[in-house]
């Protein structure tokens, strides 16, 4: 019997029409399901039994191929049952008969979705920025996120959400910097922006999942960048610790070879009572290796050297070693280099190792602003299917560039090449008003003489009553030292960004100008730095401190965020070294610092 020897226009009862096609969905075999989708569709909406008997159906499997569905006994309808003929409702069946149907569409459709996986679509359809992780939106362009709706419109047409860019990472990648947390530079609430708890409200997943943390540190900020409470964040998954922005440092830096900075590392984290997977690495993210460079192809990049002069070969093969099959999650504090690495990360992996699965393009934004990534940003980079994960930076409000906006950080460049600056050993500036007019007096002699008085009794108090002003963003007071220590006995050094400049002068004149209220710089009158020190907020005192000068080893003064410290140590075997052997000796300091910023004292870092 086939389909066509049938004729329904001869049948004269529904009760028959529904007796007819469901005894048809029981008789026709397994090879009559092989029809093509049209048909099938066609001969069951023939039989007016499309809308309840839908499930015999034949289906589609991958590959095209039709395939037979599971069918499921279910007593016909008797001749006998009432039917309802309206046209509204086409089931000509009873109510027995539709209680069976609900049970043949349970078993054979889909559970309902949970409230979690409707989110997940609902985020998926929305799409994020490939470069920070938000959420893309088309309402607020002062908003994070936005993008053009015509972009938005036919990216989402064509399913590639993924490969847009918002507004805000685009113009941070051409260096504009724009903030987008909620207190940095002291930015108050307002729509359009994320708060430090929601940033951190996405790492909240990493404690229950199995996975390698990978924690960067910045070199220059290291105390201060350090978070010493990870555990509350990624749990007991292994720790690999990577340290960044080696190459600010300078030339004279090797990330090679450097044991006395592991064991400098080492001891820290002893401190801190963190265990490590492994050594500290050493990158330096910015500068290129002997296998990168802007031009030339992947497969020429692979025929040069085999030198890790960055340090990221070592820091990608100890990853691949220590993840054991698991997810990779980068952490830290924000703008220590996150993004940064995980770029230069992938590059490894592709051109070096030659895993073509890690992508080329479309790589998490990288820039000195902090908070530049505002969501967890995945990346399928290894070949197991497991992706590398570059997360939102953790704001510690007791550092320098979490109180700083875009136009003062891009002012002093921090992040960039540090600079060391040496207190030179000058009376002018130390010399009292007494001495000045006392040089003016008609004697001669006697005004020499006077001089020579001035400068011996300045010489034994020119350490004791120093005032350093870093910049307007620190102020180091010299409270007292060895009456026979000087700058040519103690090294005072200033390790910072290079745009950052330092002033001397005595603690009386410093104290007299900033008790006045007058938020200007004391030595230079131009008006881009007078503007730049009215911007800033009135300094306090962080800490007073009392460093040994008896050891020769010294102590630095890490002001955190700052990307930058003071040391202060004794010179050996100086030919003004005046004091005996065995004499005690100790210099004690007061750091004043803009409000909440905290100063690290710590051993001196071996660099």
């Amino acid at each position: 019997m086939t389909m066509e020897t049938f004729h329904y226009s001869s049948l004269h009862s529904l009760k028959e029409k529904a007796s007819m096609s469901f005894s048809l969905a029981q008789v026709v075999p397994c090879s009559s399901f092989a029809m093509g989708r049209e048909q099938g569709e066609t001969f069951f909406a023939k039989s007016g039994a499309r809308t309840k008997y839908s499930s015999f159906l034949p289906r589609t499997t991958t590959g095209g191929k039709m395939r037979c569905p599971k069918r499921t006994h279910v007593t016909p309808p008797t001749m006998n049952e009432d039917v309802d003929t309206s046209e509204d409702d086409e089931r000509p069946f009873s109510t027995s008969t539709r209680d069976e149907t609900k049970l043949i569409n349970q078993t054979t459709s889909s559970p309902p979705l949970s409230s979690l996986s409707t989110n997940k679509i609902k985020r998926k359809e929305r799409g994020t920025c490939y470069g920070c992780g938000v959420g893309l939106q088309t309402v607020s362009a002062s908003a994070v996120g936005f993008v053009s709706e015509l972009d938005y419109e036919t990216k989402k047409k064509n399913k590639q959400l993924d490969l847009l860019l918002c507004s805000r990472c685009s113009n941070l990648s051409n260096g504009q910097m724009i903030n987008a947390v909620v207190g940095q530079g002291g930015q108050k609430i307002e729509s359009g922006l994320i708060t430090p708890e929601e940033l951190r409200e996405t790492l909240k997943d990493i404690r229950g999942k199995k996975a390698l943390v990978v924690k960067i540190v910045d070199l220059t900020d290291f105390h201060g960048s350090f978070l010493p409470k990870i555990r509350d964040l990624v749990g007991s998954n292994p720790i690999l610790l990577v340290v960044t922005k080696c190459d600010v440092i300078g030339k004279r830096f090797k990330v090679e070879n450097n044991d006395a900075l592991i064991e400098f590392v080492l001891n820290e984290c002893a401190k801190k009572r963190l265990t490590l997977a492994g050594n500290p690495i050493f990158v330096a993210a910015r500068k290129p290796g002997s296998l990168r460079s802007n031009n030339g192809s992947d497969d020429a990049l692979r025929n040069r050297g085999r030198e890790d002069l960055n340090g990221m070969r070592t820091a990608v093969l100890t990853t691949i070693r220590e993840r054991r099959g698991r997810d990779v999650y980068v952490v830290g504090s924000a703008n220590v280099g996150k993004s940064t690495f995980v770029r230069e990360f992938t590059k490894v992996l592709r051109m070096e190792m030659g895993n073509y699965f890690a992508p080329k393009k479309r790589l998490p934004t990288a820039s000195s602003m902090p908070g530049t990534t505002l969501g967890v940003i995945s990346i399928k980079a290894f070949e197991d299917k497991k992706s590398l994960f570059d997360t939102p930076g953790v704001f510690l409000h007791h550092r320098v560039n979490s109180l700083l906006n875009g136009d003062q950080m891009k002012t002093l460049k921090l992040g960039c090449d540090l600079k060391v600056y040496r207190a030179p050993v000058t009376q002018q500036q130390l010399q009292h008003s007494s001495s000045s007019s006392s040089s003016s007096s008609s004697n001669s002699s006697s005004s020499s003489s006077n001089n020579n008085n001035n400068t011996d009794n300045n010489s034994s108090e020119r350490l004791k009553n120093m005032s350093f002003d870093w910049n307007g963003l620190v102020r180091l007071d010299i409270l007292s030292a060895p009456e026979t220590d000087d700058l040519n006995t103690i090294n005072v050094s200033f390790y910072g960004p290079k745009k950052m400049r330092v002033f001397k002068s005595t603690i009386e004149d410093m104290q007299k100008h900033a008790d006045v209220g007058n938020k200007t710089c004391l030595f230079d009158d131009s008006a881009s730095v007078q503007e730049f020190y009215q911007s800033l907020p009135n300094l306090r005192i962080s800490k007073e401190v009392e460093i040994s000068l008896d050891d020769y080893e010294g102590k630095d003064l890490s002001i955190s965020g700052l990307g930058g410290w003071i040391r202060i140590v004794r010179e050996r075997n100086h030919s003004k070294y005046t004091n005996p052997p065995g004499l005690k000796g100790s210099i004690i300091l007061r750091v004043w610092s803009l409000p909440g910023v905290e100063v690290f004292v710590r051993d001196v870092m071996p660099i």
